[in-house]
């Protein structure tokens, strides 16, 4: 009789096939993570967005707004990233061409 070695997600990520039901669940537990850090990233992004507005209300100029311009760029696709992750987590899947 051999040893039961418990699986774990991280035994997972090497290679080592899991049941159904926790394959299910690491999935869960991997797209949540980085849905999470996708939400964390969009949040930071929007600080950064209140702050260069702030900074630049007295006298805006173009670098002011190409920094703006590229933190919504920043977000958008912080956005796309966790609607993937989210997606990931429920067992679905986006094409490419599907996602804006």
């Amino acid at each position: 009789m051999t040893a039961h070695t418990p699986r774990t997600p991280q035994r997972a990520l090497e290679g080592e096939s899991l049941g159904d039901g926790e394959e299910q669940l690491v999935r869960r537990a991997v797209g949540l993570a980085l849905a999470r850090q996708m939400r964390d990233a969009i949040a930071m992004a929007a600080d950064l967005l209140a702050r260069l507005e702030a900074t630049g209300q007295t006298d805006p100029d173009a670098a002011t707004f190409q920094e703006m311009a590229g933190l919504f760029r920043d977000i958008a696709d912080f956005a796309a990233s966790g609607e993937g992750a989210a997606l990931h987590a429920a067992g679905m899947r986006v094409a490419a061409e599907d996602r804006r």
